[in-house]
């Protein structure tokens, strides 16, 4: 214990330090973001906050694993590097999408050829499928939760912390690998909580983004595939994995529906992710990152004490939450096709200013 406690302060204060630098480089060379019309930031700060993370988790494994590390850890590590020279690449230079999608293929394809897989159908290509398909997603779910102050760092930071003290008999490797790296996240949220002085860009994303889905998928291989739960009877080797990733999977999956069932292009941005309704409806951006902590801290929870019988009113309430939140804030994403609905018959203004002072004392 002491060990872990050792390797996580190392490994923040270096994250901390570099980002701190990387924010000064930025300005001193003017490496900073321009704002853009369907994004949420209006602000011009550093979007290279990813290149802190990649280091202090390099330098953070190699330190405390040193370079004989297993076939496994190579990969992990050498396919999530490619992964963030890719973001790297599109954060300086523009990258097409057909190209990240091929960097991402490839990726999964060295995961697979060394065994980074699911394995709990009995048919081997359906395990593959559903692992490329966990790959790509994760990668551009991770991506397109990057939308707020703090919202994917955080969410991955959870992630981490929760699945490195899960007792579901964690191999200790993995748990010393998933400390680094939210350690290495941790140094960086410092900066990139509201208000923000620094993002991640594509290179942190697109790394956080690879490297937690196939610590995922280690994870999973360590979960007996006859194993199952909830009402569906779904094989925890699956469930599990997409539970500790729940909130990026869902306003992934949220922001694709809601574009499609409005006749707009899914890869055309906007503001419309979960995120951004929560700071309407709470008058802050504070307030609505931090309710994803809470609604991810929760899920984890479920998962860590095994009261599955929790799932099922948690689940029905999201959903019933995103319906209303959907009915109120349609006008607000997209004015030109929604009038603002009629008012419930209470006024939500004096609410939503107190919930936003409560949320500056925070």
């Amino acid at each position: 214990m002491l060990a872990a406690i050792w390797i996580f302060i190392v490994v923040f204060s270096l994250s901390l330090g570099l980002s701190g630098v990387i924010i000064w480089a930025s300005q001193r060379w003017n490496l900073l973001s321009t704002p853009q019309a369907n994004r949420w930031n209006d602000r011009r700060i550093s979007i290279h906050g990813g290149v802190g993370i990649w280091l202090a988790f390099s330098v953070g494994l190699f330190l405390f694993k040193g370079i004989d590390l297993e076939v496994q850890e190579w990969v992990l590590w050498s396919t999530s590097s490619l992964m963030f020279l890719v973001g790297l690449y599109d954060d300086f230079f523009t990258l097409s999408p057909k190209w990240k999608l091929l960097f991402q293929f490839l990726v999964t394809g060295t995961a697979v050829g060394c065994g980074i897989m699911f394995t709990f159908l009995d048919s081997y290509w359906l395990n593959v499928l559903i692992t490329a398909l966990w790959i790509v997603g994760l990668n551009n779910a991770i991506n397109l939760l990057d939308n707020m102050d703090g919202a994917s760092s955080g969410i991955v930071f959870i992630t981490l912390t929760s699945l490195a003290f899960l007792p579901h008999h964690m191999d200790a490797g993995l748990a010393y690998s998933c400390l680094i790296l939210a350690a290495s996240v941790l140094g960086f949220l410092v900066f990139n909580f509201h208000p923000a002085r620094i993002f991640m860009g594509d290179s942190g994303s697109l790394f956080l983004g690879n490297m937690t889905a196939m610590l995922l998928l280690l994870f999973s291989q360590t979960i007996s595939p006859t194993v199952s739960h909830t009402f569906f009877n779904l094989p925890s080797a699956i469930l599990i994995p997409a539970l500790m990733l729940f909130t990026p999977i869902l306003d992934t999956t949220y922001v694709f529906l809601n574009r499609i069932l409005n006749g707009y292009p899914i890869s055309q941005g906007d503001k419309g992710h979960i995120s951004h309704r929560l700071s309407h409806i709470l008058g802050g951006d504070r307030l609505a990152v931090l309710c994803l902590y809470a609604f991810q801290l929760n899920i984890a929870w479920i998962v860590a004490s095994y009261y599955w019988t929790y799932f099922y009113p948690v689940m029905l309430l999201t959903v019933l939450g995103l319906v209303l939140l959907t009915r109120a804030t349609n006008h607000l994403v997209w004015p030109e096709k929604y009038v603002k609905p009629p008012s419930l018959g209470f006024r939500i203004a004096p609410l939503r200013r107190a919930v936003n002072i409560a949320g500056q004392d925070l």
